[in-house]
């Protein structure tokens, strides 16, 4: 049925870190529960998680690698504008993704 599926991605967005570090915890937590070995790192602040499954379909490879980012999103965030004596000042907070991969596209 699912053949031709060759990897999939699925983002999460959230408008501030407590919330998506939470929910990127929760993704470690369902995945590590499946008895595959795993990897946690974090590189100029991204969070990646990875999971590997030995076991998986030989034939098709789905479902045996699959990673997981956390990492700040400016363009998801919240921008402000402080007046100042020459006119305004902005001021930008970071949004948060998470991105899930599977298969083809693993990079790091």
């Amino acid at each position: 049925m699912f053949d031709n599926i060759t990897d999939l991605k699925l983002w999460f967005e959230f408008d501030n870190a407590l919330e998506a570090k939470k929910a990127f915890k929760q993704l470690i937590e369902r995945f590590a529960s499946f008895h595959v070995l795993q990897r946690i790192s974090k590189v100029k602040g991204i969070e990646k998680a990875e999971f590997t499954d030995l076991n998986a379909d030989k034939k098709t490879g789905l479902g045996s690698h699959i990673q997981i980012l956390l990492f700040e999103d400016y363009s998801l965030g919240k921008k402000y504008a402080t007046p100042t004596g020459d006119g305004f000042k902005m001021r930008y907070e970071p949004g948060y993704k998470i991105l899930l991969e599977s298969e083809n596209d693993l990079n790091w």
